[in-house]
């Protein structure tokens, strides 16, 4: 009548028939599956047993923290278009996550100033270096800033005859790679 279906050391997985009454039919029998925990019978299961569940209940308190790393971009005047790696990631003043220290691209853009591109570094501080960075994960709530701060410069008024020249001298150099 009842039939083990599973067995581990510690778990016994068993099924027992069970009777359901279904609408419009007979019945009909179907089987529950019920886990019985039992001791460990061996002594290596009885001896490590202990130690294991110690382990794996401490291990939750030893991974607590972990270091959260964010950039913060602003910029003169607000509100510029900030790519990161030609990721645009929003407008400024902005805190974005990230999880690698190094060298960025970094581009601004704004209405009525010349467009900025650089390279920004992102320098590891000393506690999260390697070797140190293993102790320094385990601390809970431990971040790690990197503040830039960029003034844009406005786009000087548009001359238009200093337009007109460039749009001929380009046409001219059109004209000249067609010319066989």
């Amino acid at each position: 009548m009842f039939k083990p279906v599973a067995m581990t050391p510690w778990v016994t997985t068993v099924q027992i028939p069970v009777a359901s009454l279904r609408p419009f039919s007979l019945f009909s029998y179907r089987t529950a599956t019920i886990r019985v925990m039992q001791e460990p019978t061996s002594f290596y299961a009885a001896r490590c047993l202990p130690k294991f569940t110690a382990i794996a209940l401490s291990l939750p308190l030893l991974c607590t923290g972990c270091i959260e790393r964010y950039i913060t971009i602003t910029s003169q005047p607000d509100g510029a278009l900030v790519y990161l790696n030609d990721d645009e990631v929003g407008r400024t003043p902005l805190t974005v996550p990230f999880t690698f220290y190094g060298t960025y691209d970094v581009r601004l853009e704004a209405d009525g100033y010349k467009p900025l591109w650089t390279k920004q570094g992102a320098q590891a501080p000393w506690w999260d270096t390697i070797g140190v960075d293993l102790i320094a994960e385990a601390v809970p709530n431990a971040e790690s800033h990197v503040k830039w701060h960029f003034t844009m410069e406005l786009q000087g008024p548009v001359v238009e005859s200093a337009l007109v020249d460039r749009a001929r001298q380009m046409r001219a150099l059109v004209h000249a790679d067609d010319a066989p």
